[in-house]
């Protein structure tokens, strides 16, 4: 009734309803420097997570709704949707959960020593520009295509080092279609990637798009 009845011009002001009945949000929840949680409304959210004692980002793309919210690299990862996680089960409560839901961080935790993703002084090549090690003839190459996400598959990636298969989620299709742990990440949808470039092409990469890996051959 006040709607038809203000007088022209008036301000409007809109929520919009998400999953659940949740309200969308992309702004920060918090700023506590130790709980430092922001709502996930999308994926991809852009944020690459690599696990040195616990999980902390490494990387976060420019545009995507991590930098938005203001992730930034070097934040430890301490919960994903109020479920405190660790190392060794991040990336299952990631993938499992649907936006929108929140994720915490300590963004004040040193890092420890020896971690080897947060290393800017390498571009994640091969040194001296030499073929990569799993070039050679004792590795065959494996490939599938992705047809939907979330496909259940995390990466190792140290600075200078390969992207390797380091979690496969039961039942999801990277599962699925027969990629192995440890398996060597070279190309995302016919585009070459190593250990500097890999997480831009999988996070840009529209289905269905291919992976090819490298696998060392069965003895």
């Amino acid at each position: 009734e006040a709607f038809q009845h203000a007088e022209l011009p008036f301000k409007l002001r809109l929520s919009c309803a998400g999953v659940g009945g949740a309200t969308v949000r992309q702004a920060k929840v918090s700023r506590d420097a130790h709980a430092y949680r922001v709502m996930v409304v999308e994926k991809p959210f852009g944020m690459n997570i690599q696990v040195n004692i616990v999980p902390r980002v490494v990387e976060v793309l420019p545009g995507y709704p991590a930098e938005k919210v203001g992730v930034r690299a070097g934040f430890a990862l301490t919960h994903v949707d109020e479920h405190a996680v660790s190392g060794n089960e991040w990336f299952q409560f990631f993938q499992r959960a649907s936006p929108p839901f929140t994720l915490t961080f300590d963004t004040d935790l040193p890092l420890h020593d020896g971690n080897p993703f947060l290393n800017s002084s390498s571009n994640g090549t091969a040194s001296g520009g030499a073929d990569p090690w799993w070039s050679n003839e004792a590795y065959e190459d494996f490939r599938c295509e992705v047809t939907a996400l979330p496909f259940g598959m995390s990466l190792h990636a140290p600075v200078g080092g390969a992207p390797a298969v380091e979690v496969l989620v039961p039942g999801r299709p990277a599962e699925s279609l027969g990629v192995h742990f440890g398996d060597i990440l070279v190309e995302v949808a016919g585009r070459p990637v190593d250990g500097s470039s890999w997480f831009a092409a999988l996070q840009q990469a529209v289905p269905p798009y291919g992976l090819r890996f490298r696998r060392m051959r069965a003895s």
